[in-house]
């Protein structure tokens, strides 16, 4: 069973759906700036798939820290980001 958080949302679905936005803005202009850094100029762009699966990588480890912020734990999320990797390495193989 979950504990409770130990934090109060005070946000209104307005605020968190822009919020949200905005993150996923980050994580995207991250995802292409890094691949494109390692692989480069424009690879992001030719890679969708590797894009996406770097979004998901990004996303999984910020909710993983989210959950340690509440005092969750680490149940489920190591397995989580385990998959979002194995997932980023299966697109970098496709590619």
């Amino acid at each position: 069973m979950a504990r409770a958080s130990r934090y109060e949302i005070s946000a209104t679905w307005e605020q968190l759906a822009s919020d949200s936005s905005y993150i996923v803005g980050q994580f995207l202009n991250s995802a292409i700036n890094k691949i494109d850094h390692e692989f480069g100029p424009g690879f992001s762009a030719s890679n969708p798939a590797l894009v996406g699966s770097f979004i998901q990588a990004a996303a999984a480890v910020q909710a993983g820290t989210y959950s340690m912020i509440n005092g969750e734990g680490l149940e489920g999320e190591v397995s989580n980001l385990s998959a979002e990797i194995s997932a980023l390495g299966i697109a970098l193989r496709e590619e």
